[in-house]
């Protein structure tokens, strides 16, 4: 038995994925194409936050990351890609919801809830752990756990 079987149980769609950090870079990889995304603080109930590469907006899921993912594997991407691995194929297919939703946002949106219907981008404020960095700062999971290097 693995830990996401402890955790989660064997039935779990997470299982395979243990760690926050795995589930982490699989979404930011599979987000990639179309933006960065962060996680704050980086753990299964951080915020997740996601910055639009076409216009640099910056938006804030509603929720923590965890119920984001679990979220996204509702997706229906495996009827469209039955070859690929369950997890990915509802993460790709998630990700062009992102891109839709955040295409489609109306002015000053800043916050991506999800509704029975699918997402929606709404007006709103960011979540204060992100207001306090500067736009150019880009956080990503690997490099808060990469240790300084030390010069010998």
């Amino acid at each position: 038995m693995n830990a996401a079987e402890i955790l989660y149980g064997s039935g779990h769609r997470w299982a395979g994925i243990e760690s926050f950090a795995e589930r982490f870079e699989l979404m930011h990889y599979i987000f990639g194409g179309y933006g960065e995304t962060t996680v704050i603080p980086a753990a299964g109930n951080g915020t997740v936050f996601f910055r639009y590469k076409d216009t640099g907006e910056l938006f804030a899921f509603e929720g923590d990351f965890d119920g984001l993912f679990e979220h996204a594997l509702d997706s229906a991407g495996t009827t469209l890609w039955p070859d690929m691995d369950p997890v990915t194929a509802n993460l790709s297919l998630f990700s062009v919801h992102i891109m839709e939703t955040v295409d489609l946002a109306p002015p000053k949106a800043c916050r991506i809830l999800w509704k029975e219907a699918g997402l929606k981008a709404v007006p709103g404020s960011l979540p204060p752990a992100v207001v306090a960095f500067p736009e150019t700062v880009h956080i990503s999971f690997p490099e808060m756990l990469r240790a300084p290097s030390v010069e010998r």
